[in-house]
């Protein structure tokens, strides 16, 4: 009992309180407003220290407090030191600039990492967090923050005040924020104040970015959004040089009525009775800026106003021009440049992308450089996959050969090879026996950077913006278990698109499988024979089979799902799917019929640094349906949903 008060006590924090300190256990927040406690919470400066959902004391201060009592700054500077003089003398002793480069790499590695322990303390400092010791000048520092926050918010006339509850041992303090919002004013009025005739008549075409909603509550944030969204519209509409600090925001109050009317003023530069318009006067691309040659070396061509540079021709003009979106007699657009440099990345040609501008008078002249990437380009990956439930590893092995700018129209020839072997205990658990799962594959894909259709050039380049590819893939796997063997080959053609990094399209036409399939195992023949005559006819799913279908999935990804990202994100998917679309042609195989809808939903929320909440939700629904042949089956194997373990 005493170590497990010795620990709580430690784990709690109060035992590494100093005299006269107190622990700040919580911050509340009191009022009424119309504002959610997740806007004011970031404000207060001083936060108790976190706790882990499942343990209701504060475990990162004892990791913290631990770490700390074996931290020791002289130690580490000296540590510093010899690093630093045990690399500078083998630097020195170097005779090749290669050794040396790698040496100095190697130093520069180690001595940020000493920085890193010396800026925040040891590894266990670093998984921690000091004491919350109660500070009363961060508390009023605290309150003054929410006020002005308030004000931002409409309650101009806001006051906050705060006080203190010390607990009844006088070493844990709960802060309360009182707040006194008062009215909130709403926006009566809103009027533009524009000096340039030109900028106004460029920006009355735009109304929607112009015009601010009344009758609602103000918040300064709408003002910071407005002035934002000017400022990107007019640098897509020429103005290459106006900057956001042009645009002055005037706000009138009206205390009797609590309204606020807003006037926003569109300035001139200094000494100027306009902005000035820019227009694009001629575009270059070089091809291959890791050449080192003179640029009279360089051959150069023209195709639809832009002037491709090269020592040596590689790229077709027509794809790359359909990437560009800066065109000679444009006005400029800051938007057009950003989508021409993301375009190009897309294509997985160019290592580096440099887009630079050079101003004359009213015109711009823009230059981009690329430089390639490799043209083969192989991956391995080996590894052992663990089976959760038997707990036996089995290796894996995975090869990426990749081709690109196969034959001169930016496409990329791409072989995936697969080989893996699981280990899984036999159903009769008398034998304790193991078998195998062995897999092998491989797919061969052709992808385009454009839609092969019957579609004219121009119409082509138009669709640039869409990143549309195509992509032509033919495929072998084998599979084999201790209860069935199957080996199918498969093929398709797909278009996908996406304008932005959130909506993704994916249009298959046709996908056709061809599947071979054999029971091994009788038990496993018995099983299906069962459900066979229960109204399951799984068993129709091993017969040798023809599957063809048509398939279009939406993904909408939500603030970069899965990709790091430190703020809530989501992740949705919709399958639409229709089986079935050629018909039978050999009575030897088995042909399905089928429609088939799923729907993936995946969602992270982000609580704080250290405490997130993920959940997945997936369902569907798959119909088989056909004539009552012999020849149709209810579904393929591979289109059934699995929830985790055996189908059976």
């Amino acid at each position: 009992m005493p170590l497990i008060t010795l620990l709580l006590s430690g784990c709690l924090g109060t035992r590494y309180l100093e005299d006269n300190e107190k622990l700040l256990v919580k911050n509340k927040i009191k009022g009424e407003v119309n504002i959610p406690n997740s806007d004011i919470e970031p404000v207060i400066i001083q936060k108790p220290n976190k706790k882990l959902p499942i343990i209701p004391f504060a475990i990162y201060v004892w990791f913290y407090e631990t770490g700390e009592r074996y931290y020791d700054v002289d130690e580490t500077l000296e540590e510093k030191q010899e690093v630093i003089e045990k690399y500078n003398s083998r630097i020195e002793a170097a005779e090749k600039e290669k050794k040396k480069n790698k040496l100095q790499r190697k130093r520069r590695k180690k001595v940020s990492k000493i920085d890193k322990k010396l800026e925040e303390g040891n590894l266990l400092m670093r998984w921690g967090e000091p004491l919350a010791v109660y500070d009363s000048s961060l508390s009023e520092t605290s309150a003054a923050a929410i006020e002005q926050l308030l004000k931002n918010k409409g309650y101009f006339n806001a006051k906050v005040d705060y006080n203190i509850d010390t607990a009844s041992n006088n070493e844990k303090v709960t802060v309360t924020y009182e707040l006194n919002p008062q009215a909130r004013y709403l926006i009566r009025d809103v009027s533009y104040d524009i000096q340039d005739s030109t900028l106004k008549e460029t920006l009355s075409k735009a109304e929607d970015i112009k015009n601010i909603k009344t009758g609602i509550a103000y918040d300064q944030a709408i003002l910071i959004n407005k002035r934002n969204e000017l400022d990107a519209y007019l640098k897509n509409h020429g103005y290459f040089n106006f900057n956001r600090e042009y645009i002055r925001a005037t706000v009138k109050k009206y205390d009797s009525l609590n309204v606020v009317d807003i006037n926003i003023n569109v300035l001139n530069p200094e000494n100027k009775s306009s902005h000035s318009l820019y227009k694009i006067d001629s575009v270059t691309m070089v091809t291959d800026s890791d050449v080192k040659t003179q640029e009279e070396q360089r051959q150069k061509i023209y195709y639809r106003g832009i002037s491709y540079k090269y020592f040596e021709k590689t790229y077709s003009s027509k794809v790359l021009t359909s990437r560009i979106f800066v065109k000679p007699g444009q006005l400029y657009s800051r938007e057009n440049i950003f989508d021409t440099q993301r375009q190009l990345g897309t294509l997985d040609m160019f290592r580096t992308i440099n887009i630079t501008y050079d101003t004359l008078g009213g015109n711009i002249d823009v230059f981009i450089s690329v430089t390639p990437l490799k043209k083969f380009q192989m991956a391995n990956e080996f590894g052992l996959g663990i089976n959760i439930s038997q707990g036996v590893p089995g290796p894996f092995y995975n090869l990426t050969l990749k081709n690109r700018n196969t034959f001169g129209g930016l496409e990329i020839l791409q072989l995936n090879a697969r080989v893996g072997f699981e280990r899984v205990a036999t159903e009769n658990e008398a034998n304790n026996e193991f078998y195998n799962n062995n897999e092998y594959g491989a797919n061969l894909s052709l992808t385009f950077p454009q839609f092969i259709l019957p579609l004219g050039e121009a119409r082509k380049t138009n669709m640039g913006k869409l990143n549309p590819t195509t992509k032509i893939l033919t495929g072998y796997n084998y599979v084999s278990t201790p209860e069935y063997q199957r080996e199918n080959i498969n093929s398709y053609i797909s278009y996908q698109w996406f304008k932005n990094q959130k909506n993704y399209y994916n249009l298959t036409p046709l996908e056709v499988y061809l599947i071979d399939s054999e029971i091994k195992d009788s038990l496993f023949q018995a099983r299906l024979r069962e459900l066979e005559l229960q109204g399951n006819s799984l068993i129709r799913s091993f017969d040798p089979s023809f599957v063809s279908a048509t398939y279009f999935t939406f993904t909408k990804n939500i603030n970069q799902y899965g990709q790091g990202s430190d703020n809530n994100s989501a992740y949705f998917r919709l399958l639409l799917e229709h089986g079935g679309i050629i018909p039978e042609f050999n009575s030897s195989l088995t042909f399905f019929k089928y429609d088939k809808v799923s729907v993936d939903f995946r969602r992270l929320i982000v609580f704080d640094e250290r405490t997130q909440l993920a959940y997945k939700i997936k369902g569907g629904i798959a119909v088989p349906y056909g004539s009552g042949s012999d020849n149709l089956a209810p579904l393929p194997y591979e289109k059934y949903f699995f929830t985790g373990g055996v189908i059976l």
